[in-house]
């Protein structure tokens, strides 16, 4: 009787209470990011389950599987963060708090500290200057991707999240670290995506990874 690591995701959640339509679509994603990448686990783990022989290193077939889930974290992370900017920030900006002083500072230095640029000038020109406004500052936080920490704590701050020191830590070396799978016996250490998004502000939303000892056969 040999024994595997088996790498599994933790449950979700409940779906936050209160949100409404403004978490509606960023949670859905959520949850379809959540289940692909735990098929992607399960996958890997039948697929290890099933060798002759699962001492040692894994092997690159296995490494691949592993890596598909990395990237479909980081997609799944995106996506949501994405969404949920642009249906929530409508909301949170029609009133002081964390989230509109973060609106504030990002157009005092990024858009009002100098020459306007034809963007900026294009949004409050235009017919509804507050929407096209929020538009523009959803686009300077999204970038191409939502994937570095600094990404991350860019939309924490725009959600008006609270900050949590021990979790900047942990996704400081989360981004430092290479995922890997040491051996049969080790489980796949934590994605930094994962630790990014709960360091972003996102930790009671997001799946992370943990391990679990299975007996095979």
């Amino acid at each position: 009787m040999s024994r595997l690591t088996t790498v599994e995701l933790t449950d979700l959640p409940a779906k936050p209470r209160g949100g409404g339509d403004e978490i509606r679509r960023s949670w859905n994603r959520l949850v379809a990011a959540h289940k692909s990448v735990a098929g992607l686990f399960t996958t890997l783990n039948e697929l290890r389950a099933s060798q002759d022989d699962m001492r040692g290193a894994i092997s690159e077939a296995h490494r691949d599987q592993a890596r598909a889930a990395i990237v479909f974290t980081a997609a799944g992370i995106d996506a949501c963060l994405r969404t949920l900017l642009r249906d929530c920030l409508p909301t949170l900006l029609a009133t002081p708090g964390g989230a509109h002083g973060a609106f504030v500072g990002h157009f005092m230095a990024q858009h009002l500290n100098g020459p306007l640029t034809k963007a900026t000038k294009d949004a409050v020109t235009d017919i509804d200057p507050r929407s096209a406004l929020i538009d523009l500052y959803v686009e300077d936080l999204t970038g191409s991707s939502i994937q570095g920490a600094k990404d991350l704590a860019r939309c924490r701050d725009a959600l008006g999240l609270k900050k949590d020191p021990a979790l900047d830590d942990a996704i400081l070396v989360g981004h430092q670290s290479t995922p890997g799978t040491r051996s049969s016996t080790n489980s796949t250490s934590s994605t930094p995506p994962a630790r990014a998004a709960a360091a972003a502000g996102t930790a009671t939303w997001q799946p992370s990874a943990r391990s679990a000892t299975a007996p095979c056969s």
